[in-house]
């Protein structure tokens, strides 16, 4: 892997993921580890587990904070859509970088490029390269794989409408009772509670960093630590 390279790690949904990684100049071996095995480490082991989330849990706020990575959005600034989708991408912790169409020369071309009418935008471009024409929150999220494939011939025991606190924690509960579960939300997971910077007393919003506290702090560790259950959320 080449230093400061992006590249894309198996989530415990099993479905990409960002991720970055730094070689040192002799090179580093890449090890690969797919969902059921990375969660069965992370559940077996306390120890292991652990430093496993924790890394998890850092490298997507390092990757939120950096930018430079994931989905790339080009339209005019404070425009409804496109502050639309800054907000559906915070929510749910998705790193991205906005370029102005008229005043970035690299927004720019590429509105020239693709051909892109002023009714078109925002045009977002997504990191497996897919380019979308003012998308909604749904294709977005079908773009970034955060929408899973189900199986529609699978029954779920329990399936929970909302993912704020309650839902999640219903969720993890009935996971762990050995019962089947499909959670369901509209936008992100905390539902309504998840865009407030005042709720820091539920275990399903402690932040990577105590002692920095914003809105979207959450949200990684919510996206990190609840799979660790086995249910479905979509």
């Amino acid at each position: 892997m080449p230093a400061n390279s992006a590249a894309r790690s198996v989530s415990f949904g099993g479905r990409d993921t960002l991720a970055a990684g730094q070689a040192g100049p002799e090179g580093c071996t890449a090890l690969p580890f797919d969902a059921a095995h990375i969660r069965a480490l992370v559940i077996g082991s306390a120890d292991v587990g652990e430093i496993v989330m924790r890394a998890f849990i850092l490298r997507r706020v390092a990757l939120i904070q950096d930018g430079g990575v994931g989905s790339l959005l080009i339209g005019r600034p404070n425009a409804p859509d496109l502050v639309r989708l800054e907000n559906f991408l915070a929510r749910n912790a998705y790193p991205y970088t906005v370029l102005d169409a008229a005043t970035d020369e690299a927004g720019h071309a590429a509105v020239e490029r693709f051909g892109v009418h002023e009714d078109e935008l925002p045009l977002m471009i997504c990191p497996n390269g897919a380019m979308l024409k003012r998308p909604t929150d749904a294709e977005a999220a079908m773009c970034l794989g955060i929408t899973p494939e189900l199986d529609p011939a699978t029954v779920y025991d329990v399936a929970v409408v909302g993912a704020g606190p309650a839902g999640l924690a219903a969720a993890v509960y009935g996971a762990s009772e050995g019962l089947s579960v499909l959670v369901i939300d509209q936008r992100a997971y905390g539902g309504q509670a998840g865009a407030s910077a005042r709720i820091e007393n539920t275990s399903a919003f402690q932040p990577a960093f105590p002692a920095r506290r914003w809105p979207a702090a959450p949200s990684p560790r919510r996206r990190s630590s609840a799979p660790k259950s086995p249910f479905h959320s979509m």
